[in-house]
Protein backbone atom coordinates (compact mmCIF):
# COMPACT_ATOMS: atom_id res chain seq x y z
CA UNK A 1 0.00 0.00 0.00
CA UNK A 2 2.78 2.30 0.72
CA UNK A 3 6.51 2.72 1.31
CA UNK A 4 7.37 1.92 4.96
CA UNK A 5 9.91 3.61 7.18
CA UNK A 6 10.69 0.18 8.63
CA UNK A 7 13.68 -1.05 8.54
CA UNK A 8 14.14 -4.50 8.19
CA UNK A 9 17.97 -4.61 8.37
CA UNK A 10 20.93 -3.51 10.89
CA UNK A 11 21.97 -0.26 10.00
CA UNK A 12 20.07 3.50 10.67
CA UNK A 13 21.41 4.03 6.66
CA UNK A 14 18.81 1.21 5.41
CA UNK A 15 15.62 3.58 6.61
CA UNK A 16 13.08 3.93 3.41
CA UNK A 17 11.68 7.29 3.26
CA UNK A 18 7.68 6.83 4.05
CA UNK A 19 5.31 8.20 1.63
CA UNK A 20 1.47 8.69 1.77
CA UNK A 21 -1.09 6.79 -0.78
CA UNK A 22 -2.23 9.33 -3.49
CA UNK A 23 -5.49 8.92 -2.65
CA UNK A 24 -5.82 9.65 0.91
CA UNK A 25 -8.47 12.34 2.18
CA UNK A 26 -7.40 13.20 5.89
CA UNK A 27 -10.15 10.92 7.16
CA UNK A 28 -10.64 7.68 8.87
CA UNK A 29 -9.67 4.71 6.05
CA UNK A 30 -10.00 0.95 5.78
CA UNK A 31 -6.70 -0.12 7.37
CA UNK A 32 -4.59 -2.98 6.94
CA UNK A 33 -2.41 -2.58 10.28
CA UNK A 34 -3.37 -2.19 13.36
CA UNK A 35 -1.06 -0.47 15.23
CA UNK A 36 2.15 1.87 14.13
CA UNK A 37 4.73 3.63 16.34
CA UNK A 38 5.68 7.31 14.52
CA UNK A 39 8.37 9.35 15.03
CA UNK A 40 8.58 12.41 12.82
CA UNK A 41 11.98 14.18 12.19
CA UNK A 42 13.37 17.23 10.06
CA UNK A 43 15.06 16.44 7.13
CA UNK A 44 18.14 17.27 8.84
CA UNK A 45 18.01 14.94 11.72
CA UNK A 46 21.05 13.37 12.45
CA UNK A 47 20.11 9.89 13.23
CA UNK A 48 22.78 8.55 14.79
CA UNK A 49 22.48 11.02 18.08
CA UNK A 50 19.44 8.23 18.53
CA UNK A 51 20.56 5.56 17.65
CA UNK A 52 20.16 3.65 20.79
CA UNK A 53 16.60 5.00 20.86
CA UNK A 54 15.61 3.83 17.52
CA UNK A 55 17.41 0.62 17.33
CA UNK A 56 15.30 -0.34 20.93
CA UNK A 57 11.98 0.91 18.85
CA UNK A 58 12.82 -0.97 15.94
CA UNK A 59 13.38 -4.39 17.65
CA UNK A 60 10.40 -3.59 19.63
CA UNK A 61 8.07 -2.90 16.83
CA UNK A 62 9.25 -6.52 15.49
CA UNK A 63 8.58 -8.34 18.66
CA UNK A 64 5.16 -7.34 18.28
CA UNK A 65 4.21 -6.93 14.95
CA UNK A 66 3.94 -3.05 15.03
CA UNK A 67 4.79 -1.25 12.02
CA UNK A 68 7.51 1.56 12.89
CA UNK A 69 7.43 4.97 10.90
CA UNK A 70 10.08 7.41 10.92
CA UNK A 71 8.64 10.30 8.92
CA UNK A 72 10.50 13.24 7.57
CA UNK A 73 7.95 15.90 8.06
CA UNK A 74 8.50 18.22 4.80
CA UNK A 75 7.35 15.42 2.75
CA UNK A 76 3.75 15.92 3.76
CA UNK A 77 2.76 19.09 2.45
CA UNK A 78 2.12 20.82 6.16
CA UNK A 79 2.03 24.05 5.62
CA UNK A 80 3.75 25.06 9.16
CA UNK A 81 6.71 27.01 9.68
CA UNK A 82 7.51 25.59 13.32
CA UNK A 83 8.88 22.26 12.75
CA UNK A 84 7.34 20.93 16.47
CA UNK A 85 3.56 22.03 14.98
CA UNK A 86 4.27 20.32 11.45
CA UNK A 87 5.17 17.29 12.93
CA UNK A 88 1.38 16.94 14.79
CA UNK A 89 -0.23 17.86 10.74
CA UNK A 90 2.36 14.73 9.91
CA UNK A 91 0.99 12.57 12.52
CA UNK A 92 -2.93 13.46 11.77
CA UNK A 93 -1.86 12.43 8.19
CA UNK A 94 -0.58 9.12 8.73
CA UNK A 95 -3.09 8.01 11.72
CA UNK A 96 -6.17 7.57 8.76
CA UNK A 97 -4.00 4.54 7.51
CA UNK A 98 -3.54 2.67 10.83
CA UNK A 99 -6.38 1.32 13.96
CA UNK A 100 -3.78 3.37 16.07
CA UNK A 101 -0.62 5.11 16.40
CA UNK A 102 1.90 5.74 19.30
CA UNK A 103 3.61 9.01 18.69
CA UNK A 104 6.83 9.70 20.13
CA UNK A 105 10.11 11.94 20.58
CA UNK A 106 12.85 10.32 18.75
CA UNK A 107 14.55 10.16 21.68
CA UNK A 108 12.27 7.85 23.15
CA UNK A 109 13.22 4.28 24.03
CA UNK A 110 12.14 1.08 24.87
CA UNK A 111 13.48 -0.17 28.41
CA UNK A 112 10.88 -3.21 28.43
CA UNK A 113 10.06 -4.73 25.28
CA UNK A 114 7.20 -7.18 27.25
CA UNK A 115 5.02 -4.26 27.87
CA UNK A 116 2.30 -3.34 24.88
CA UNK A 117 0.64 -0.13 23.23
CA UNK A 118 -2.70 -1.65 23.91
CA UNK A 119 -2.54 -1.42 27.24
CA UNK A 120 -3.16 2.34 27.11
CA UNK A 121 -5.63 1.77 24.65
CA UNK A 122 -9.39 2.04 26.55
CA UNK A 123 -12.84 2.51 24.73
CA UNK A 124 -14.56 5.54 24.85
CA UNK A 125 -11.28 7.09 24.87
CA UNK A 126 -9.63 8.42 21.59
CA UNK A 127 -6.15 10.13 22.58
CA UNK A 128 -4.26 10.03 25.33
CA UNK A 129 -1.58 12.58 26.72
CA UNK A 130 0.56 12.01 29.77
CA UNK A 131 1.56 14.72 32.80
CA UNK A 132 5.73 15.23 32.59
CA UNK A 133 7.22 14.46 36.08
CA UNK A 134 9.18 17.34 36.69
CA UNK A 135 6.78 20.15 36.61
CA UNK A 136 3.01 20.33 35.74
CA UNK A 137 3.39 20.09 31.84
CA UNK A 138 1.65 18.01 29.88
CA UNK A 139 4.06 16.28 27.00
CA UNK A 140 3.43 17.51 23.77
CA UNK A 141 5.79 14.85 22.10
CA UNK A 142 4.24 11.88 23.11
CA UNK A 143 0.74 10.21 22.43
CA UNK A 144 -1.41 7.77 21.25
CA UNK A 145 -4.18 8.35 19.03
CA UNK A 146 -7.25 6.16 17.87
CA UNK A 147 -8.01 6.26 14.48
CA UNK A 148 -11.27 8.39 14.41
CA UNK A 149 -12.59 11.50 13.57
CA UNK A 150 -12.24 13.32 16.34
CA UNK A 151 -8.54 12.41 17.54
CA UNK A 152 -7.53 13.50 13.89
CA UNK A 153 -9.56 16.98 14.08
CA UNK A 154 -7.86 16.81 17.25
CA UNK A 155 -4.21 16.45 15.58
CA UNK A 156 -5.15 18.92 12.93
CA UNK A 157 -6.51 21.49 14.93
CA UNK A 158 -3.35 21.44 17.39
CA UNK A 159 -1.33 21.83 15.00
CA UNK A 160 -2.66 25.13 13.30
CA UNK A 161 -2.31 26.66 16.51
CA UNK A 162 0.92 27.84 15.72
CA UNK A 163 -1.31 30.40 13.82
CA UNK A 164 -2.93 31.71 16.87
CA UNK A 165 0.74 31.49 18.99
CA UNK A 166 1.22 34.62 21.04
CA UNK A 167 4.05 37.41 20.86
CA UNK A 168 5.62 36.30 23.87
CA UNK A 169 7.79 33.03 24.92
CA UNK A 170 5.39 30.64 23.87
CA UNK A 171 7.06 27.38 24.35
CA UNK A 172 6.15 26.06 21.27
CA UNK A 173 4.05 23.48 21.05
CA UNK A 174 4.32 22.40 24.53
CA UNK A 175 3.23 25.53 25.67
CA UNK A 176 0.36 25.54 23.65
CA UNK A 177 -1.27 22.29 23.91
CA UNK A 178 -2.45 23.37 27.27
CA UNK A 179 -4.51 26.83 25.88
CA UNK A 180 -5.65 24.40 23.05
CA UNK A 181 -6.97 21.92 25.40
CA UNK A 182 -8.58 24.07 27.63
CA UNK A 183 -10.04 26.08 24.83
CA UNK A 184 -11.39 22.37 23.42
CA UNK A 185 -12.06 20.61 26.70
CA UNK A 186 -13.78 23.46 28.76
CA UNK A 187 -15.66 25.73 26.66
CA UNK A 188 -17.69 27.21 29.33
CA UNK A 189 -14.69 28.08 31.08
CA UNK A 190 -14.57 31.08 29.00
CA UNK A 191 -13.60 33.56 31.65
CA UNK A 192 -10.99 31.44 33.50
CA UNK A 193 -9.08 31.05 30.02
CA UNK A 194 -8.89 34.77 29.12
CA UNK A 195 -7.38 35.17 32.51
CA UNK A 196 -4.31 32.28 31.66
CA UNK A 197 -4.39 34.09 27.73
CA UNK A 198 -3.30 36.92 29.54
CA UNK A 199 -0.73 34.95 31.24
CA UNK A 200 0.38 33.42 28.34
CA UNK A 201 0.43 36.72 26.59
CA UNK A 202 2.59 38.59 28.80
CA UNK A 203 4.91 35.56 28.79
CA UNK A 204 8.76 36.27 28.59
CA UNK A 205 10.56 33.25 30.39
CA UNK A 206 10.20 29.86 31.65
CA UNK A 207 9.12 31.29 35.42
CA UNK A 208 6.74 33.08 33.33
CA UNK A 209 5.04 29.91 30.92
CA UNK A 210 5.28 27.63 33.84
CA UNK A 211 2.42 30.23 35.42
CA UNK A 212 0.54 30.39 32.57
CA UNK A 213 0.44 26.49 32.52
CA UNK A 214 -0.20 26.40 36.00
CA UNK A 215 -2.83 28.61 35.11
CA UNK A 216 -4.60 26.31 32.95
CA UNK A 217 -3.88 23.51 34.77
CA UNK A 218 -6.27 25.32 37.62
CA UNK A 219 -9.33 24.70 35.30
CA UNK A 220 -8.36 21.38 34.33
CA UNK A 221 -9.16 20.09 38.08
CA UNK A 222 -7.62 17.06 39.41
CA UNK A 223 -9.18 14.62 36.39
CA UNK A 224 -8.02 12.53 34.11
CA UNK A 225 -10.75 12.14 31.62
CA UNK A 226 -12.39 14.94 29.75
CA UNK A 227 -14.56 13.30 27.05
CA UNK A 228 -12.52 11.45 24.40
CA UNK A 229 -9.42 12.75 25.76
CA UNK A 230 -7.37 11.40 28.41
CA UNK A 231 -4.26 12.84 30.27
CA UNK A 232 -2.40 10.08 32.84
CA UNK A 233 -0.98 11.71 36.03
CA UNK A 234 2.34 11.41 36.77
CA UNK A 235 4.19 8.01 36.71
CA UNK A 236 2.04 6.46 35.12
CA UNK A 237 2.07 6.95 31.58
CA UNK A 238 4.11 4.74 28.87
CA UNK A 239 7.19 6.92 29.29
CA UNK A 240 9.54 8.93 31.48
CA UNK A 241 12.75 10.71 31.96
CA UNK A 242 15.65 8.52 32.40
CA UNK A 243 17.81 11.46 34.92
CA UNK A 244 14.79 11.11 37.28
CA UNK A 245 16.62 8.00 38.98
CA UNK A 246 19.48 8.17 37.07
CA UNK A 247 19.11 5.68 34.92
CA UNK A 248 17.51 2.98 37.52
CA UNK A 249 14.73 1.60 36.23
CA UNK A 250 12.20 -1.94 37.14
CA UNK A 251 10.74 -4.05 34.87
CA UNK A 252 7.20 -3.90 36.76
CA UNK A 253 6.95 0.02 36.83
CA UNK A 254 8.97 1.28 33.24
CA UNK A 255 7.92 0.86 29.90
CA UNK A 256 9.74 3.36 27.73
CA UNK A 257 12.40 5.82 28.76
CA UNK A 258 12.41 9.17 27.34
CA UNK A 259 16.15 11.89 26.49
CA UNK A 260 17.91 8.72 24.97
CA UNK A 261 20.13 11.05 22.85
CA UNK A 262 23.81 8.85 22.02
CA UNK A 263 25.54 12.14 22.45
CA UNK A 264 24.79 12.79 25.93
CA UNK A 265 25.39 8.90 26.22
CA UNK A 266 28.07 8.39 29.58
CA UNK A 267 29.90 5.02 30.53
CA UNK A 268 27.37 3.75 33.59
CA UNK A 269 30.35 3.99 36.96
CA UNK A 270 31.19 0.47 38.06
CA UNK A 271 29.47 1.32 41.51
CA UNK A 272 26.48 0.50 43.33
CA UNK A 273 23.97 2.89 42.14
CA UNK A 274 21.12 3.79 44.38
CA UNK A 275 17.70 5.46 43.15
CA UNK A 276 18.45 9.16 43.78
CA UNK A 277 17.28 11.48 41.16
CA UNK A 278 19.62 13.95 39.37
CA UNK A 279 19.45 17.67 38.95
CA UNK A 280 17.11 18.79 36.31
CA UNK A 281 18.10 21.39 34.38
CA UNK A 282 21.78 22.56 32.45
CA UNK A 283 22.16 25.49 35.12
CA UNK A 284 24.35 22.84 36.70
CA UNK A 285 27.23 23.36 33.78
CA UNK A 286 26.63 27.00 33.87
CA UNK A 287 27.88 26.97 37.79
CA UNK A 288 31.15 25.59 38.65
CA UNK A 289 31.99 26.38 42.39
CA UNK A 290 30.72 23.32 45.02
CA UNK A 291 27.43 23.12 44.81
CA UNK A 292 25.90 22.06 48.03
CA UNK A 293 22.75 21.05 46.24
CA UNK A 294 24.88 19.05 43.83
CA UNK A 295 22.48 20.21 40.78
CA UNK A 296 19.33 18.93 42.32
CA UNK A 297 16.18 21.35 42.77
CA UNK A 298 14.68 21.62 46.33
CA UNK A 299 12.12 23.11 48.11
CA UNK A 300 12.96 24.59 51.72
CA UNK A 301 11.63 22.36 54.40
CA UNK A 302 9.45 25.05 55.60
CA UNK A 303 7.49 25.11 52.36
CA UNK A 304 7.04 21.10 52.25
CA UNK A 305 5.92 20.59 55.82
CA UNK A 306 2.94 22.89 54.65
CA UNK A 307 0.95 20.37 52.99
CA UNK A 308 -0.53 16.83 52.49
CA UNK A 309 0.15 14.84 49.67
CA UNK A 310 -2.37 11.77 48.77
CA UNK A 311 -1.96 9.50 45.80
CA UNK A 312 -0.85 11.58 43.52
CA UNK A 313 -2.39 14.28 44.54
CA UNK A 314 -2.14 17.65 46.09
CA UNK A 315 -4.31 18.05 49.06
CA UNK A 316 -4.30 21.12 51.23
CA UNK A 317 -7.40 21.59 53.54
CA UNK A 318 -7.37 25.46 53.72
CA UNK A 319 -6.00 27.66 51.15
CA UNK A 320 -5.88 31.25 50.31
CA UNK A 321 -5.51 33.79 47.62
CA UNK A 322 -2.19 34.95 46.17
CA UNK A 323 -1.45 38.14 47.22
CA UNK A 324 2.33 37.85 47.03
CA UNK A 325 3.17 40.55 44.17
CA UNK A 326 6.58 39.39 43.12
CA UNK A 327 8.67 36.55 42.52
CA UNK A 328 6.95 34.15 45.63
CA UNK A 329 10.21 32.62 46.22
CA UNK A 330 12.42 36.05 46.81
CA UNK A 331 10.17 37.82 49.44
CA UNK A 332 11.35 37.22 52.49
CA UNK A 333 11.81 39.82 54.89
CA UNK A 334 11.37 39.16 58.86
CA UNK A 335 12.33 35.72 60.45
CA UNK A 336 8.48 34.62 60.71
CA UNK A 337 6.00 35.53 57.43
CA UNK A 338 2.51 34.39 56.51
CA UNK A 339 2.73 32.28 53.12
CA UNK A 340 -0.57 32.97 51.06
CA UNK A 341 -1.16 30.79 47.94
CA UNK A 342 -3.60 29.59 46.22
CA UNK A 343 -3.62 25.43 45.28
CA UNK A 344 -4.40 24.96 41.69
CA UNK A 345 -5.69 21.78 42.12
CA UNK A 346 -8.09 22.23 44.25
CA UNK A 347 -9.31 26.23 43.57
CA UNK A 348 -11.12 25.40 40.68
CA UNK A 349 -12.12 21.89 39.15
CA UNK A 350 -15.14 22.91 37.33
CA UNK A 351 -17.79 20.89 39.09
CA UNK A 352 -17.35 23.06 42.19
CA UNK A 353 -18.37 26.25 42.80
CA UNK A 354 -16.31 29.08 44.44
CA UNK A 355 -18.38 29.62 47.01
CA UNK A 356 -17.21 25.52 48.40
CA UNK A 357 -13.47 26.90 48.89
CA UNK A 358 -12.12 27.90 51.87
CA UNK A 359 -9.81 30.45 52.10
CA UNK A 360 -7.25 30.49 55.13
CA UNK A 361 -3.69 31.33 55.66
CA UNK A 362 -0.56 28.87 56.35
CA UNK A 363 1.66 30.36 59.11
CA UNK A 364 5.08 28.96 58.83
CA UNK A 365 8.61 30.14 60.53
CA UNK A 366 12.26 29.44 59.88
CA UNK A 367 14.36 27.26 61.60
CA UNK A 368 16.73 28.95 63.44
CA UNK A 369 17.18 33.33 63.97
CA UNK A 370 18.27 33.57 60.24
CA UNK A 371 17.99 32.30 56.68
CA UNK A 372 21.51 33.01 54.82
CA UNK A 373 25.04 32.23 56.21
CA UNK A 374 28.17 32.50 54.08
CA UNK A 375 29.02 28.70 52.47
CA UNK A 376 32.46 29.39 52.95
CA UNK A 377 32.04 29.05 56.69
CA UNK A 378 31.79 25.28 56.25
CA UNK A 379 33.87 24.60 52.94
CA UNK A 380 30.15 24.41 51.39
CA UNK A 381 28.85 21.84 54.00
CA UNK A 382 25.53 22.09 54.87
CA UNK A 383 22.31 20.70 56.69
CA UNK A 384 19.03 20.57 55.41
CA UNK A 385 17.79 21.12 59.16
CA UNK A 386 20.07 24.28 59.59
CA UNK A 387 20.34 25.55 56.23
CA UNK A 388 17.66 27.66 53.95
CA UNK A 389 20.45 30.03 51.98
CA UNK A 390 24.03 30.23 51.39
CA UNK A 391 25.60 33.85 50.59
CA UNK A 392 28.46 34.37 47.80
CA UNK A 393 27.35 32.73 45.06
CA UNK A 394 29.25 34.11 42.56
CA UNK A 395 29.31 32.55 38.87
CA UNK A 396 32.74 33.68 38.20
CA UNK A 397 33.94 31.77 41.56
CA UNK A 398 32.34 28.32 41.01
CA UNK A 399 34.71 25.55 41.29
CA UNK A 400 33.49 21.69 40.00
CA UNK A 401 32.56 19.71 42.83
CA UNK A 402 35.31 17.41 43.59
CA UNK A 403 34.79 13.64 42.04
CA UNK A 404 34.86 12.02 45.78
CA UNK A 405 32.69 9.66 45.52
CA UNK A 406 30.26 8.50 42.68
CA UNK A 407 26.44 9.59 43.41
CA UNK A 408 23.10 9.61 40.95
CA UNK A 409 22.26 13.12 41.83
CA UNK A 410 25.87 14.12 40.66
CA UNK A 411 24.49 13.79 37.28
CA UNK A 412 22.26 15.94 35.11
CA UNK A 413 19.14 15.89 32.75
CA UNK A 414 21.58 16.19 29.73
CA UNK A 415 23.62 13.14 30.63
CA UNK A 416 22.35 9.29 31.06
CA UNK A 417 23.85 5.70 30.85
CA UNK A 418 22.59 2.93 29.20
CA UNK A 419 20.92 0.21 30.91
CA UNK A 420 20.92 -2.16 27.66
CA UNK A 421 23.89 -4.88 28.11
CA UNK A 422 25.06 -4.54 24.37
CA UNK A 423 24.20 -3.28 20.65
CA UNK A 424 20.80 -4.82 19.65
CA UNK A 425 20.49 -7.31 16.51
CA UNK A 426 17.81 -6.78 14.67
CA UNK A 427 17.59 -10.20 13.21
CA UNK A 428 16.95 -11.09 16.19
CA UNK A 429 14.36 -9.64 17.22
CA UNK A 430 10.67 -11.39 17.03
CA UNK A 431 7.97 -12.65 18.84
CA UNK A 432 9.50 -15.63 20.44
CA UNK A 433 12.65 -13.14 21.83
CA UNK A 434 11.68 -11.02 23.85
CA UNK A 435 14.74 -11.55 26.34
CA UNK A 436 16.81 -8.33 25.98
CA UNK A 437 20.30 -7.95 28.04
CA UNK A 438 20.23 -5.06 30.65
CA UNK A 439 23.36 -3.70 32.41
CA UNK A 440 22.48 -5.16 36.46
CA UNK A 441 23.92 -2.24 38.03
CA UNK A 442 20.34 -0.15 36.57
CA UNK A 443 18.41 -2.53 37.28
CA UNK A 444 16.42 -1.13 41.09
CA UNK A 445 14.23 -1.57 43.72
CA UNK A 446 10.73 -0.93 42.89
CA UNK A 447 9.36 0.18 45.96
CA UNK A 448 13.25 2.64 46.27
CA UNK A 449 12.27 3.82 42.98
CA UNK A 450 8.95 4.75 43.78
CA UNK A 451 9.72 6.31 47.14
CA UNK A 452 12.24 8.40 45.15
CA UNK A 453 9.75 9.71 42.49
CA UNK A 454 6.60 10.50 44.75
CA UNK A 455 9.66 12.79 46.88
CA UNK A 456 10.01 14.53 43.29
CA UNK A 457 6.17 14.63 42.61
CA UNK A 458 5.82 16.57 46.15
CA UNK A 459 8.20 19.33 45.23
CA UNK A 460 6.93 19.73 42.10
CA UNK A 461 2.99 19.99 43.50
CA UNK A 462 4.57 22.67 45.65
CA UNK A 463 6.29 24.55 42.83
CA UNK A 464 2.95 24.69 40.81
CA UNK A 465 1.35 25.97 43.73
CA UNK A 466 4.29 28.93 43.85
CA UNK A 467 3.78 29.19 40.12
CA UNK A 468 0.51 30.19 40.44
CA UNK A 469 0.83 32.79 43.03
CA UNK A 470 2.78 35.07 40.08
CA UNK A 471 -0.08 35.26 38.45
CA UNK A 472 -1.11 38.80 40.06
CA UNK A 473 2.56 40.79 39.06
CA UNK A 474 2.51 39.39 35.64
CA UNK A 475 -1.01 40.36 34.83
CA UNK A 476 -0.77 43.66 36.55
CA UNK A 477 2.95 44.24 33.92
Amino acid sequence: MHAKFIVRLERLSDLIPFKLPANLDGKPANVDHRIAIVMVVTSDTKFENYDIAIQSVRCYSRIHNYEFIVAVDTDFNCEHKDNYFRRHCVSAKILPLFDAIAFLDADIGIINPKRKIEEYMQDGIDIVFYDRFYNWEVMAGSYIAKNTQYAIDLLNEFADYEFKLPNSFHGTDNGALHIFLAEKLFPNARIQIEICQQVYNKSKDYDDLFTYEACIRAIWGTGTDFGKVRIMKKGTGWARDGWLTSMVWNEELDFMIHEWKTKQLEETPNVTIKCLRTHIGPWFQRFSSIDPWKGRRSIPKHHRSTSMFYRRTLVLRSISGANRTSNPLNTISTEQIELRFVAPDVISPLSRSPGQVLFSPFNTSFPGTGWARDGWLTSMLWHEELDFMIHEWKTEQLEETPNVTIKLNQKGRNHWYNPLGGPIHLLKCSPQNMTWSYDPRLLGDKEEILKGLEKFEKEVAMDQVNSYSRMTSMLSR
